[in-house]
Order: C-alpha cells, then sequence, then structure tokens
C-alpha cells in the first residue's frame, strides 16, 4: 500500500523535499590488510577493507600516498607536514568508490591506477623495496583528514608510537599523525623491516567496527616477508554476517519479521528470538541462510504472539557461524492492541533529519493527522483516504521547525491514537 504518497507535497509545514547528502568518510572505516613493495611482476600493490558501518557509500573519495608526514606526536593532524616532494616518484592517488554502496568487509586491491572495484587516478605509487608507508586521507593534503595508516620502514630509534621519528623530509620515512593511533587506527610493522606483508587467515573479522579494527592493526596478526609476494587480497579472511536492517511490523492478524544482510560468509544458521518482557528471549524459528552471494533479504510471518495478552512484544536475531560464535540484531518491538484499527509500531525518537515509523490501519477509510505542540496549539491539519495494511513511513523533516516536544495525532473512524515526538 502506498500510504501518504501526496504527504511530502501538501505537509509543507513539517516536512521537506529530501536532498541526498553522501555520508562522511570518518577515520577508522578503512583498515589496511595487505601490501607488495617487492612485486614478482608489476606495479606495487596494497589492499584495504571498509569498516564502515552499513557500508562504504556511493562515489566516496579516498586519497592514499606514501609520502611522509613530518609532523610530531603534538602537531594537529590535518597540519601541513605531508612532504611536498618526498623521492621522485611519490605522491598522491585518488580512489573513487563505484555508484553503489560497498559492503562492510569488502576488500579492495589497488595496483598502480588500477583498482579491482572502483577507480583511480594520480600517479602510482612506488613502495620502496626497503620499506616505506601508505596514509590513507580525506580532504586536501595541505590539510589531510587522516582515516587509516600502514608502517613498514623502520628506521633507526622508530617505534609504534612515533613511528620514524624523524626531524625531515625522507623518501622512505615517516612519523605517525597522532590521530593514527598505531593498534586502533594504524599498523606499526616493525621491529624489523619486511617488503612484503598480508592480514593472516584463520582469523574472523569481527562485525564490530571497533573490534575489527583492533584486530586488523594488531602487527601480531599480519604474515610477513621478502621472499615472495602475497598474492592479495586474501581469499581466505572472513568476514562474518553484517546485518543491515531488521524490523518487525504489526499486521493485525500476525507479525512479519524482516532482515537484511550481506557477507554471509561462516553463517550456519539464523535464530529468531521473541519475547513479552523485553528481558526474557525464547527460540522463535530457525532459518538456514540463503545460498549465493550479495545482500540477501529474509521475512518470517509470526503468527502466535498476538494471541498473548503481552502488551508489547521484542524481537531480536541472532546469526550463528559454524565455529560456534555468534551476535544479536537490534531488538525491534511492536504494539500487541487486540481489537484496534490502527497501530503506529518502529517510532524512532528523538527525530533529527526523518521522522520514521510503521502504520497500520485494519480498515480502509478516512484518516486525519493532526500536528501539536506542546501548549495544544495545532500547527497542521491533514486528511488522507487509505486502504488496510501496513506502510514503512520515513519522512524528512522541516528542518525550519524549532526543536522541542510535538504530539502527533493519527484519527480513523473509530479511534484515534498519539505520538509524543521530539525534535
Amino acid at each position: 500500500m502506498k500510504l501518504f504518497y501526496k504527504l511530502s507535497i501538501t505537509f509543507v509545514f513539517f516536512f521537506f523535499v529530501n536532498k541526498h547528502i553522501q555520508a562522511q568518510v570518518l577515520i577508522g572505516d578503512i583498515a589496511f590488510t595487505g601490501y607488495n613493495s617487492s612485486p614478482a611482476a608489476g606495479s606495487d600493490d596494497f589492499t584495504f577493507i571498509i569498516l564502515k558501518p552499513g557500508g562504504l557509500p556511493a562515489s566516496s573519495v579516498i586519497n592514499f600516498t606514501d609520502c611522509g608526514w613530518g609532523g610530531n606526536l603534538a602537531a594537529a593532524c590535518n597540519s601541513n607536514n605531508l612532504f611536498a616532494t618526498n623521492g621522485t616518484t611519490e605522491t598522491d592517488i585518488a580512489w573513487t568508490s563505484p555508484g553503489s554502496v560497498l559492503a562492510y568487509g569488502t576488500q579492495v586491491r589497488i595496483s598502480g591506477l588500477t583498482a579491482s572495484t572502483g577507480t583511480v587516478t594520480g600517479t602510482t605509487l612506488s613502495l620502496s623495496g626497503i620499506g616505506d608507508q601508505i596514509l590513507a586521507f580525506t580532504g586536501a593534503r595541505t590539510a589531510p583528514t587522516f582515516i587509516a595508516g600502514i608502517q613498514m620502514n623502520i628506521d633507526a630509534g622508530a617505534t609504534g608510537n612515533t613511528w620514524d621519528n624523524i626531524a625531515v623530509s625522507s623518501t622512505t620515512a615517516s612519523n605517525r599523525p597522532a590521530c593514527l593511533t598505531d593498534g586502533v587506527y594504524s599498523v606499526w610493522l616493525g621491529p624489523t623491516e619486511t617488503d612484503n606483508a598480508a592480514f593472516k587467515c584463520g582469523i574472523t573479522i569481527s562485525s564490530v567496527q571497533a573490534t575489527a579494527l583492533a584486530q586488523i592493526n594488531n602487527p601480531a596478526n599480519w604474515d610477513q616477508q621478502d621472499a615472495t609476494a602475497y598474492v592479495i587480497p586474501r581469499g581466505c579472511l572472513v568476514v562474518p554476517v553484517t546485518l543491515l536492517n531488521f524490523q518487525a511490523i504489526n499486521n493485525l492478524t500476525n507479525v512479519g519479521i524482516r532482515w537484511k544482510v550481506t557477507g554471509q560468509q561462516n553463517l550456519e544458521k539464523y535464530e529468531l528470538e521473541h519475547s513479552f518482557d523485553g528481558s526474557n528471549f525464547r527460540w522463535l524459528t530457525t532459518v538456514m541462510p540463503q545460498i549465493g552471494s550479495g545482500d540477501k533479504t529474509y521475512n518470517y510471518t509470526d503468527f502466535e504472539s498476538l494471541k498473548s495478552n503481552a502488551k508489547q512484544i521484542y524481537y531480536r536475531l541472532k546469526s550463528i557461524d559454524f565455529d560456534g560464535k555468534f551476535s544479536y540484531s537490534n531488538i525491534a518491538t511492536i504494539s500487541n492492541k487486540k481489537g484496534v484499527s490502527i497501530i503506529v509500531d518502529n517510532f524512532v525518537n528523538p527525530i533529527n533529519d526523518k521522522l520514521n515509523f510503521n502504520l497500520t490501519v485494519k480498515n480502509a477509510g478516512m484518516l486525519t493527522m493532526q500536528l501539536t505542540d506542546v501548549n495544544g496549539k495545532i500547527v497542521y491539519t491533514n486528511y488522507q483516504k487509505v486502504t488496510a495494511g501496513t506502510s514503512s513511513i520515513s519522512i524528512p523533516v522541516n528542518a525550519a521547525l524549532s526543536k522541542g516536544v510535538y504530539f502527533l495525532r493519527i484519527t480513523t473512524e473509530t479511534e484515534s491514537i498519539v505520538k509524543k515526538l521530539v525534535k
């Protein structure tokens, strides 16, 4: 059912036309997973993994440089301390992600000016055979915003804290920008220098960003050697299932549970659980993973839980790997109101740029939406003809609406429901 399809036009006081704003790439949204400064043939190469929750937005731009950073740990990370000419061939490249979201756990390989996905511009990086570094940043090199780093050059006096501790420009050395904390946002592959390195096999990358960063940026979890280049990215690197969304919808006669995932490597099964008090969850059903790569969507219909006398019903999803490890989804809550004709579920407060909720009506007819402030002043009234069923509503909120408390009253011919809004 397409409910309120005219709302973005008529509800002018409360809503505005949605404009696409690309999500910002932040520190920790990627981590390096391999490099070869002595490849058997062709250009030097390196790999990184997407760790941004929800995936890296389409057409994101990340710059990579093997130029050194001359600032010390007291210098601001965005200061102009990248060496302007660090050798004769070392400079920056710009990688632009493809026109679709790259899922959490995706690895990207860059060799010369070629990427396994996306496009690369600039001058080919030359990772020195005696060791070098790679810094990933967004913005201009004169004021970079660093997001990841890897240091594989070991000068005298170098440590994981300061890196090379240099005071002047060098063709093969760099200090550590203070924001790129080793073991968190960067990795120092000391205490000896090796030409090639790759993240170890047999380690399942966590679906929690902070945990994954700690795993990948731990030098103990890396293989290193001079003799032979690694084939990167390594296919043995395992990323568990990433849950993109999980929701439950009260259809009045049953509850529809829906979830969408990506990256189902090493996944054995899903277990759906429900609770009538929000604390004690019980097994509801087991769902086996679908075959094939790419995003997967699952649906399950619960016909029994609405028969209980509980006012609220809670659902959560348990994702279980073959090694016995598991993780839980967010908890989805629905109202259990027998005999009602209208239900509003998954109402998100406080609202920011969007008002999101699920609206279910039992019977077709006229529906009234009325918005009031805390003083009872009506700021908007809308009449809408609706058909029976459920819709997921996601509407941009008017940016000019002052912050505070509002009440949204939704009324059918037989019933009225009020929801409190906080902006």
